[in-house]
């Protein structure tokens, strides 16, 4: 073979594996580049996510943090209410009717209120505009309530609400000088402007003012598991007497 055509082969040849070679060099390097923005991408992303999964649990606490603090009682005299159940501001899951829970009203404990007969307590889920009532006992006499004193036809514990926050559950407990034959508000259920109905407190069965003398107050959260995933034992737990 004529050494020239030799020489050409090998120069075309060398040429077509140096060609070869660039090109594996630059796919290389946009792969690599590619790979490098796809996690830059996705670092961002993740950022992005957490960034809103932040503010969103900061909204949350802004709003837990102000339903809260809304005192249906404020401007009436005070006395010191307490309870075994809260730690904190997290009540325990046996007042609760999760998995965890026992359905049980919170342990309460006050001093006697000089010039009171009787009282009156009220458990809210003052999350929302108007608040829930689980707990409603009317013309109390004791002032040392343990774990489980409420009835079932005035005590219902909380689920785990379907919107994912922690409620803040607020226990009122209000001194009155004379009993009234029916408490205000709706047990187990909204009560639309309770804090119109609570004044109602204040006026004795006989129409006279004056009746609250003080009142307690402490508040806590509460987000605990969903609860009867069985059917029947949401059956069993209704009927139960």
């Amino acid at each position: 073979m004529n050494i020239h055509k030799i020489i050409s082969i090998l120069l075309i040849t060398s040429f077509a594996l140096s060609f070869a070679g660039c090109s594996s060099n630059t796919d290389n390097t946009t792969t690599t580049n590619t790979t490098s923005e796809a996690g830059t991408e996705t670092s961002a992303s993740t950022e992005t996510t957490e960034s809103a999964a932040s503010s969103k649990g900061s909204e949350a606490s802004k709003i837990n943090e102000f339903f809260i603090k809304i005192n249906y009682l404020e401007g009436f005299d005070t006395f010191e209410l307490s309870s075994a159940d809260l730690s904190g501001d997290t009540w325990a899951d046996s007042f609760s009717t999760t998995t965890k829970g026992k359905d049980q009203s919170p342990q309460l404990s006050w001093a006697p209120v000089e010039g009171a007969s009787s009282y009156v307590i009220y458990m809210l889920d003052q999350f929302g505009r108007d608040p829930t009532t689980y707990w409603k006992s009317n013309d109390v006499k004791e002032t040392d309530l343990p774990s489980g004193w409420a009835p079932k036809s005035e005590y219902i514990g909380p689920v785990r609400h379907t919107d994912g926050f922690a409620h803040p559950y607020v226990i009122y407990v209000v001194a009155l000088r004379q009993a009234v034959k029916e408490a205000p508000g709706d047990f187990y259920n909204v009560t639309f402007k309770f804090e119109d109905k609570r004044k109602t407190l204040n006026t004795d069965d006989n129409g006279k003012s004056g009746n609250i003398v003080a009142y307690g107050r402490i508040a806590g959260y509460y987000a605990g598991e969903e609860n009867f995933s069985d059917p029947s034992e949401w059956v069993k737990w209704v009927t139960e007497d």
